[in-house]
Order: structure tokens, then sequence, then C-alpha cells
């Protein structure tokens, strides 16, 4: 079947450790990647709007929503790994039209959960990235 063009669910989703073993990470709520940056504007001439605007710096990251805080109660904050998520193709789930994110050099920034009575516990793994030397951006991604 054709790719739908349409995206729902994640999963495979994956972190891996430098230097450790691979997490398969399981009843995810929800994914939220980060591609912002800092938009630097210049004024002169007594302007009232700017007269151009460049892009400096980039920031990626993401902010993994899950509902199985076990199996990632016990990662630190400032541990470095890969992130690797699979958005599914609405008709097709890992097959055709699928994308596939990888963040390399992704370090936990945060890993907090919570749980209140007669409800669901849920946790949120925030990620943030750099570059390698090479100034590579640290987020890409393949569509099957």
């Amino acid at each position: 079947m054709p790719a739908s063009g349409l995206y729902m669910n994640w999963a495979p989703v994956t972190f891996t450790p430098n230097g450790g073993s691979l997490i398969t990470l399981n009843e995810i709520l929800g994914i939220d990647l980060t591609r912002g940056g800092k938009l630097i504007a210049f004024y002169g001439d007594a302007r009232r709007f700017a007269r151009g605007k460049k892009m400096v710096e980039n920031e990626r990251g993401a902010k993994i929503h899950l509902g199985n805080i076990g199996q990632v109660a016990g990662i630190e904050e400032g541990v470095v790994g890969t992130l690797v998520a699979t958005l599914q193709d609405m008709n097709n789930g890992i097959g055709a039209g699928a994308i596939t994110f990888t963040l390399i050099n992704a370090v936990i920034k945060s890993n907090p959960f919570t749980g209140k009575n007669n409800a669901f516990a849920e946790g949120t793994m925030e990620f943030e990235a750099y570059a390698d030397s090479s100034d590579t951006d640290p987020l890409s991604f393949v569509i099957a």
C-alpha cells in the first residue's frame, strides 16, 4: 500500500547510552522534537522593523512522554547517547511512509515522573543534543 502521508503512533523508540546497551522504550504517550535556535535581527537608521534576520545558533532536542517509568527511572540526568524513534505511517505502520528520527549526542536534561491516586503514572525524558566536531546537525530523519 502506498504511504498515506498521515502519521500516528511512535514505535519503536530506543535510547542507547554511549558505551551502554540499547533500551527499548515502550508505553509511549507522545514525543516532541525540538528544532529551533537563536534568530538575531538587524535594526539601523532608526528603523522600526528589522532590515534582516539571521539564524546564528541552532538547538535540537526531544521530550518523550511515557507511561512505563520503571524502565527509565534509573537513567540519570547527564547521560549521553543516541535516541531513535519511528513515527508510523497511518496505514503501513513501520513500512512505507514511516519516518525514523535519530538524535545523536542526546544528553538527558531531565527525567521526572509523577503518579497520582487513581491515575496512571507518567514520566518525561527531556533531551538536548550537541553537534560533533564537524558541526553536523545531530537530528536526522529517513522516510521509508
